[in-house]
């Protein structure tokens, strides 16, 4: 297992958890079952890094 933090936009918690495994399941070719999220963490506008992320908040 390898732990990692991932910046993303969403509406609704949901999003993000379909968002996450479709991205890694396509990328790493991995099943949902292998893919454990740990927690989801609100963060302010200001504490993203992602620039991508970035860009979709102006």
């Amino acid at each position: 297992m390898k732990p990692f933090t991932k910046e993303l936009k969403a509406l609704k918690e949901e999003d993000i958890y379909e968002k996450i495994y479709s991205e890694f399941g396509s990328k790493h070719h991995i099943g949902r079952y292998q893919i454990k999220i740990e927690k989801i963490d609100e963060i302010s506008a200001e504490d993203v890094q992602d620039p991508l992320v970035k860009a979709l908040l102006r």
